[in-house]
């Protein structure tokens, strides 16, 4: 709620809190009208008084098209504001890096809705770039399938996870969980390799429609490579992921939505060959029960 703190207002205010209290004192007076009434425009001041004067109360949260890139202010505001997950005691390889693991994604209750199931307290964040609704149980799995878990697929492949960062942010109209993660391209890379950071906010109206949204900004480092899919024949080894299992052939992007069922494709091919741009972002958004999600390219959120 934005609250109108102009001298306009706040005069306004006095005058309302003015009338109010003599009409209190003197209900029978004369107050710019006939004795023992009260004028309609007495009755609005004083209905002004007693709630706070809001602006644009028109505002809606929207997709605005245009790319919201990552910059180096928006992570250290993360940083400083939000909680650094701590999985440096996990170790593979010789490396203090998160490799085939899940992180549960604090969302101070949240309610989001995926395929009319609330996963408040079971979302998490995949190491192999996937967002999943429920555990993975078997971390090995590089390669999510339509029947694996219910999940939003973001450059799905075998990644190595370096950082995770949360904040969440509980506004009357809406509620943010965001979360930042830095990762590695591949799982074998070493500490020194070059590292990807993206910003994932998953927004919930808490009025109206209840729409959600999943939004994506990506940093201004290079590319990452976009991950497994159908579509890919050479990397790394056809369509087999790196520990040798087949792909599912339903799915055409590592960028991608399956209900625990079916892949949905919402993004088609559109980053099939190639990851998204760095300086970019992208938008997922549903209805209330998250049944129905649309996929919008080079688009944000206006919260």
């Amino acid at each position: 709620m934005l609250v109108d703190k102009s001298q306009s207002a706040r005069i306004l205010q006095i005058k309302a809190r003015t009338l109010r209290v003599f009409h209190n004192e003197n209900p029978n007076a004369q107050i710019e009208g006939p004795r023992g009434t009260t004028p309609s425009s007495t009755l609005t001041a004083m209905k002004l008084y007693q709630t706070p004067i809001l602006q644009n109360s028109d505002f809606k949260i929207q997709i605005v098209s245009g790319n919201r890139g990552l910059t180096s202010k928006m992570i250290d505001s993360i940083h400083t504001n939000g909680t650094q997950v701590d999985f440096t005691g996990i170790f593979d390889n010789g490396l203090t890096k998160l490799d085939d693991g899940n992180i549960l994604i604090p969302n101070s209750g949240m309610v989001f809705n995926f395929f009319g199931t609330n996963y408040s307290s079971s979302m998490y964040w995949n190491s192999n770039n996937a967002l999943t609704f429920g555990p993975i149980t078997n971390l090995a799995i590089v390669s999510i399938s339509k029947d694996t878990v219910p999940s939003v697929l973001l450059g799905n492949y075998d990644r190595r996870l370096k950082t995770f960062y949360y904040l969440n942010t509980i506004r009357s109209s809406y509620s943010i969980t965001t979360f930042l993660i830095s990762f590695f391209d591949y799982y074998t890379a070493l500490s020194d390799d070059a590292t990807y950071t993206w910003r994932i906010r998953l927004i919930k109206e808490n009025t109206g429609s209840k729409r959600q949204f999943i939004e994506i900004c990506i940093d201004s480092s290079t590319v990452p490579s976009p991950g497994y899919s159908s579509a890919i024949q050479t990397y790394p080894s056809g369509n087999q992921d790196s520990n040798g299992d087949q792909i599912d052939q339903t799915k055409t992007s590592p960028f991608n939505i399956t209900n625990g069922t079916n892949f949905l494709n919402p993004c088609g091919s559109t980053f099939s060959t190639t990851s998204p741009l760095a300086n970019t972002s992208f938008v997922f958004s549903s209805n209330r029960q998250g049944t129905k999600w649309a996929f919008k390219n080079n688009a944000y959120v206006n919260v």
